[in-house]
C-alpha cells in the first residue's frame, strides 16, 4: 500500500509488516525541513501499523544530512521507532559516497542492541534478510 509519493521519496507499506522507502535523485535539492518531516512520518506509520522491519533504498539519495539533523534522528526518531517495535533496518547503499557517509554517521548516532542494521548493494539481498 502506497503511503506517500512525491519527487523526493516513495513510501510503501508491504504485506509482511515492513516499510519500504525509496529516495530519489531530487533529494540533491531537498529542504532539510522536508527530510525531518519524513522522519516524523516514520514515527506516525509505526504508531498506525505493526511495522517490524524497514528497507530504505538510498541508491539515488543525494541529500547531505547535517550534523544537527543526524543527532536529531539519532536521539528523537530512532528511539521512538525502537519503542514501537523496530527489529530490522536495511539500507541499500547510496551511489553518492558523501551521502552514504552521512547516512552511516546518522545511524551511528542511534546504535542499539534492540534492532539490527545492515547495508546492502541491492534490494533482493536486503529482502531475503528482512524476511529471515
Amino acid at each position: 500500500m502506497q503511503l506517500f509519493n512525491n519527487e523526493y521519496i516513495l513510501i510503501e507499506l508491504h504485506a509482511n509488516d515492513s516499510l519500504y522507502i525509496k529516495w530519489t535523485e531530487a533529494t540533491a535539492v531537498m529542504p532539510t525541513e522536508f527530510f525531518k518531516q519524513v522522519n516524523l512520518w516514520y514515527v506516525e506509520y509505526f504508531s498506525k501499523y505493526p511495522i517490524k522491519s524497514v528497507m530504505i533504498n538510498t541508491q539515488d539519495f543525494k541529500y547531505t544530512i547535517e550534523i544537527e539533523v543526524q543527532e536529531w534522528v539519532g536521539t528523537q526518531i530512532i528511539p521512538q521507532l525502537i519503542a514501537k517495535g523496530l527489529k530490522k533496518l536495511a539500507f541499500i547503499v547510496s551511489k553518492d559516497l558523501f551521502s552514504q557517509f552521512t547516512i552511516e554517521q546518522t545511524m551511528d548516532e542511534s546504535k542499539s542492541d534492540v534492532f539490527t542494521l545492515l547495508y546492502f548493494e541491492d534490494e533482493a539481498k536486503a529482502n531475503t534478510w528482512l524476511k529471515s
